[in-house]
């Protein structure tokens, strides 16, 4: 036990010693300073610039020092470029100097890059519509039922000013109609805008509205003939038809035959015996309707008696 605690106190009597030495000796050393942008106004941006995080330096510190940076994560200073005299407008270089090394230790040099391409622009904020982009065709039997509902339907997207160019809109994922049995409502990622550009949200709000379609015969649903008043009245045969109407399928069972009109329009014909095409009027949300008979024969005045014979 008593060779465990020497070798131990002998040990602790070395690091403190090497500690001592290390922290009087003074080495030459490359290290990776991180970069720090200062100077910028309040509405001033880098972002889309192709500078470096980090900074390559040669410094002369004591051996303590850079062991604790390389090791410990002990920060020996920092690389700091001031674009406090720059103003936005066309790619300029930034050279690096000595003086832009924040440190203690002594700078030796900076080593390559220490030209530094830079872009200073306005940093802008838009607010742009969200889309959501479909394709495919929805299941038989269903429709949609209104408008695709977004929330938020916009979104607010910052970045320097010049990527804003041609960007008017943002999009979420897609969605395949075909895979809609039912109304869908969830969160849709969107699709990040050109880098550097950020958006305030990575999801919004989704909903399709999306109904069962039905069919519904309507039967004996007036018709009635427009005619144009010089010619008198007019007859139509048969005078009632059968309506076949499909739509959602809740509005379809509650429909009432009063809101459906079909007429057979006489503008042109004169007197006499015509076959004319049934046109009907029914609410927009239906989404089609097919009439039983197609056509009706229309009688416009009187026809005219057939002759005697001798």
């Amino acid at each position: 036990m008593k060779n465990l605690f020497l070798k131990i106190a002998c040990l602790l009597v070395a690091v403190l010693v090497w500690i001592q030495v290390a922290a009087t000796t003074l080495v030459e050393t490359d290290v990776g300073l991180p970069m720090d942008i200062v100077g910028l106004g309040p509405q001033e941006t880098v972002a889309g610039s192709t500078l470096p995080e980090i900074g390559r330096v040669r410094l002369r510190a004591p051996k303590l020092s850079v062991f604790a940076h390389k090791y410990l994560g002990v920060s020996l200073g920092r690389v700091e470029l001031n674009l406090a005299n720059y103003s936005p407008g066309p790619p300029q270089i930034y050279e690096l100097l000595d003086s832009d090394v924040r440190t203690e230790a002594e700078v030796v040099t900076i080593l390559p890059p220490v030209r530094l391409p830079l872009r200073l622009d306005w940093l802008d904020t838009h607010r742009l519509p969200v889309h959501v982009p479909m394709h495919g065709e929805l299941p038989a039997e269903r429709m949609l039922a209104g408008a695709v509902q977004v929330s938020p339907d916009s979104v607010d997207v910052t970045g320097p000013r010049r990527f804003f160019t041609g960007l008017d809109s943002l999009v979420t994922e897609g969605v395949n109609r075909a895979e809609l049995d039912e109304s869908l409502a969830k969160d849709l990622a969107l699709v990040p805008p050109p880098v550097p550009l950020k958006a305030s949200m990575e999801a919004v709000s989704v909903r399709i509205p999306v109904v069962a379609l039905q069919e519904r015969v309507m039967a004996n649903v007036p018709v009635i003939p427009l005619i144009e008043t010089h010619l008198g009245e007019a007859g139509v045969s048969p005078p009632v038809c059968d309506v076949l109407v499909q739509g959602p399928a809740d509005s379809v069972a509650v429909l009432s035959p009063v809101r459906l009109t079909v007429t057979v329009t006489l503008a042109g014909l004169g007197p006499g015996v015509h076959q004319v095409l049934g046109q009907v009027q029914y609410p927009d949300w239906v989404t089609s309707v097919n009439l039983e008979p197609e056509s009706f024969m229309v009688i416009i005045g009187e026809t005219p008696a057939e002759e005697d014979g001798p």
